[in-house]
């Protein structure tokens, strides 16, 4: 439907566009200004407004590319895992820069410390961009803490089957190492039972010092 031209929001957009240009690579990139064009004039009398096309000039500039990536923190977890992780992740030196692909390694590495037990792992990431250079470079920094085991799991919510039902297809037990692969997959089999709408399965970062993470 028609909208109202409303010129205060236009200013917002240029923001909001290159915004997203930015989070694409184009640092540099520019909004010039909008133009009014009229489509068609107004009528008054017969309660009509005037209908206008507005053009919007952006200078997109040059994409700037991942120079160097250095992760942070992962030492310890031995050269094959630094090596499966720079397979695995998205973001590539000589590649554009993406802030999706920057999150998206972040999800990926967290997950691969979780899978090795690290349930308390933290994963940040410090992007330092030189525009006039059109590169950046992305410092990836990660915290795995101690190896984990599963602590007690506790089943809560609104349903009508026996609880022992829900256990029975529990793939987590209490004393186990701490897998996220086995947290989805808990998730999975509980879904395709075919009786909740929702499942979540949460786990419990609480008991840090005792090394053990309820479910």
């Amino acid at each position: 439907r028609a909208q109202v031209l409303d010129r205060a929001s236009l200013a917002k957009d240029a923001w909001r566009i290159e915004t997203w240009y930015a989070n694409n690579g184009y640092f540099s990139s520019k909004i010039h200004g909008w133009e009014i064009i009229t489509v068609r004039e107004g009528n008054p009398a017969k309660d009509k407004p005037k209908i206008v096309r507005v053009v919007g000039y952006v200078d997109e500039g040059k994409v700037s590319t991942i120079r160097k990536i250095n992760w942070k923190g992962l030492k310890r977890t031995g050269s094959a895992f630094i090596t499966l992780i720079r397979r695995k992740a998205a973001i590539k030196p000589g590649e554009p820069f993406n802030v999706d692909a920057v999150r998206e390694t972040e999800g990926m590495l967290l997950n691969q410390l979780h899978d090795m037990s690290h349930g308390f792992a933290t994963v940040t990431t410090t992007v330092d961009a030189y525009p006039e250079e059109n590169v950046v470079d992305i410092t990836v920094h990660a915290k795995p803490g101690p190896p984990c085991r599963f602590g007690p799991i506790t089943v809560t919510g609104d349903y009508d089957i026996p609880e022992s039902f829900v256990r029975a297809e529990l793939t987590i037990k209490e004393g186990r190492a701490f897998r996220a692969a086995t947290l989805a997959e808990t998730q999975r089999r509980l879904f395709s039972l075919g009786v909740f709408s929702m499942v979540n399965v949460v786990p419990d970062l609480s008991r840090r010092k005792e090394k053990i993470i309820p479910i």
